[in-house]
């Protein structure tokens, strides 16, 4: 399907993803190519399928309840947060042929070790029965399960060499 989108805001890319963040081709840090991958590097896609009534819950859940969430415990503890620095969300332009939307998280680079567990997020923050009220209410707008791909990196390697796939 091919759909034209548009990169949200910076400040929206650092709450989102519901994946965690384990293979061992992920990145130990940040790269030295201003964040973001590199060839040999793990990123992921994620893709939440939200119903056309659900665009604002989404968005707003995002505003409201997720980007305070991950502000919080940055302010606490900044490590526990850097997978996020380097995530992004794309929008949509336009609805897919069953009415929905899809929303792209972009994990670029995946963070080894890192947690990208929104609900496990929001518990920290929230007392547990309003942090799973919160995340419930969230996953409601989606029309179906989200889902998500892993990708290598391609181009030249670290080390000067080539890491493209055949």
């Amino acid at each position: 399907m091919n759909l034209p989108l548009r990169i949200a805001p910076r400040w929206w890319a650092l709450g989102l993803l519901a994946v965690t963040a384990a293979c061992g081709s992920a990145s130990k840090g940040p790269s030295p190519m201003g964040g973001r991958a590199v060839a040999g590097d793990t990123v992921s896609l994620v893709q939440y399928y939200v119903r056309p009534d659900g665009r604002d819950r989404f968005e707003r859940f995002v505003r409201e309840s997720y980007w305070p969430a991950v502000q919080e415990v940055a302010r606490k503890n900044p490590e526990r947060v850097r997978g996020f620095r380097q995530a992004r969300i794309i929008f949509p332009t336009r609805a897919n042929p069953d009415g929905s939307f899809t929303y792209v998280f972009l994990l670029d680079p995946m963070v080894t070790g890192e947690s990208y567990r929104i609900l496990e997020l929001l518990q920290q923050v929230y007392p547990a029965a309003e942090a799973e009220q919160r995340y419930r209410q969230w996953a409601e707008t989606w029309i179906r399960p989200f889902t998500s791909q892993v990708f290598v990196q391609s181009g030249p390697s670290r080390d000067g060499g080539s890491s493209d796939r055949q």
